[in-house]
């Protein structure tokens, strides 16, 4: 009888550690197979020149100083930026102390790599910088040179602080700047004073900061829509149907 007990209890556990077992099984195999499934179709959205992921906002502060209103700009359109359901990232100029740039061929330092790839990323940029004497910040200069090549066909909006009437200048120089790098920008620029706030992190001008959200929500959006088509562009060869996107090198 006990014998009898024994063996019906020992059938059961066999029966319940084969069904856990092949249930387990069966959940590996799916969970593989989704994953390839998933790595494919990244890879064909990659190919066809889509992009699978939000978009993401690079917002540069060109200023060396701390606090500015500058960044105080910046934060503002970063708001409007991430309304428009798009992603932001910061980079400040005062965490990176680049060397002074030369075209000549030299070793790629780590920080240089990740300045690059940085940029690489982003689908579009909000480029605020203070006009110091009819110019931007060398600072933002110097960061600007080290990532031409991977800005072209991409979207910036400008955003430039000033003491005095040289924000036009400053506006000129950047559009020459990302020109050169066959780069976009927004037909508007946003210009704060010193009028525009009460201190610095504290805007008070409301005609400043509706045209801040207005810019902040035209880069997440065209700038959008400007990567996608670069990016499909560049994937589709050459032919002058396609623009200026094959002058580029393919990824």
């Amino acid at each position: 009888m006990l014998w009898r007990v024994y063996q019906q209890i020992l059938r059961y556990v066999k029966q319940q550690l084969f069904s856990c077992w092949f249930q387990t099984a069966c959940t590996g195999y799916a969970s593989q197979q989704k994953a390839r499934n998933q790595h494919a179709h990244r890879h064909n959205r990659r190919a066809s020149g889509y992009r699978y992921f939000m978009i993401s906002v690079l917002g540069i502060s060109g200023s060396p100083q701390w606090p500015s209103h500058t960044r105080t700009m910046l934060d503002v359109a970063f708001d409007a930026v991430r309304h428009s359901g798009a992603r932001v990232e910061l980079l400040d100029i005062r965490d990176w102390n680049l060397p002074p740039y030369s075209p000549q061929p030299r070793k790629v330092t780590p920080q240089i790599h990740e300045l690059r790839e940085r940029f690489a990323d982003a689908s579009a940029y909000l480029l605020a910088t203070p006009a110091y004497h009819g110019g931007m910040s060398g600072m933002l200069k110097t960061l600007l040179d080290y990532v031409a090549d991977d800005i072209g066909g991409k979207l910036f909006g400008l955003l430039i602080t000033t003491e005095r009437d040289d924000a036009g200048s400053t506006a000129a120089q950047l559009r020459d700047i990302l020109s050169a790098s066959l780069a976009w920008a927004l037909p508007y620029d946003a210009v704060g004073a010193p009028d525009d706030f009460a201190a610095p992190g504290l805007l008070t001008a409301q005609r400043l900061r509706e045209r801040l959200q207005r810019l902040g929500r035209d880069v997440a959006v065209y700038g959008d829509l400007l990567a996608a088509r670069f990016a499909r562009d560049r994937v589709l060869g050459g032919g002058v149907q396609l623009g200026f996107a094959p002058w580029f090198a393919h990824e």
